[in-house]
């Protein structure tokens, strides 16, 4: 299935519908979806482990790229808006509960699909409103400096009819995924055309391919 047509030329964006899978049971090739396939040749190998396992320890400050912070910030930033997501920042995050949470919903799928039905993942409802936000925000304009193309801003709008029907669903998981994944590639393509121009004004160095390091001239 074809996502994005001429991703880089002046075309313009292309959000495809999301059509109900021909069986709950079924993936993209039409195979079922509970057990991984791996070729009949291929045997797993043997992992050496360490005798003192210490646990990793993970440094809370995040370290954005240079590019990143030059990137020109949206005319009205939601960042501070979004939806906090318990399911992922706390649930997901304890080691208690992590896997248990993990375990219910991987056998609540298996049940769904062994009865051909959909299977509906709850927490992703989380998810689906808060790409709802964003997408109004770059329908009003206010996401990008430069005014949208008329086409463009279609398939956002066909993207955002996409996302209120899953949320009536009460978001389908393999379908949510699908979704995600194409506004994903939308949003990269829309940076390139929208935003990436920006930096000319922000990093001079930058766009002449220069090497430059640091904060900017």
């Amino acid at each position: 299935m074809e996502l994005i047509r001429n991703r880089t030329d002046s075309s313009s964006l292309s959000c495809p519908s999301i059509a109900e899978p021909a069986s709950a049971t079924t993936g993209f090739e039409g195979r079922r979806l509970s057990r991984v396939e791996a070729p009949c040749h291929l045997s797993p190998a043997p992992v050496a482990l360490a005798q003192d396992l210490t646990p990793a320890i993970v440094c809370p400050e995040v370290l954005h790229p240079d590019l990143e912070q030059l990137m020109p910030r949206p005319p009205r930033d939601i960042a501070d808006q979004l939806e906090p997501d318990p399911w992922i920042k706390e649930t997901l995050q304890n080691p208690q509960l992590s896997l248990a949470a993990y375990q219910q919903e991987v056998l609540r799928r298996q049940q769904e699909e062994d009865g051909d039905r959909e299977y509906l993942c709850e927490p992703l409802l989380v998810t689906l409103r808060n790409m709802q936000r964003l997408v109004h925000n770059i329908q009003d304009g206010q996401q990008f400096g430069p005014a949208l193309s008329p086409d463009d801003l279609e398939a956002f709008r066909t993207l955002g009819t996409h996302i209120n029907d899953l949320i009536t669903r009460k978001a389908p998981y393999q379908r949510t995924v699908q979704l995600a994944l194409m506004m994903s590639c939308m949003l990269e393509i829309a940076t390139v055309r929208y935003a990436l121009p920006g930096l000319d004004e922000h990093a001079a160095a930058l766009s002449r391919g220069t090497p430059w390091h640091g904060s900017p001239p």
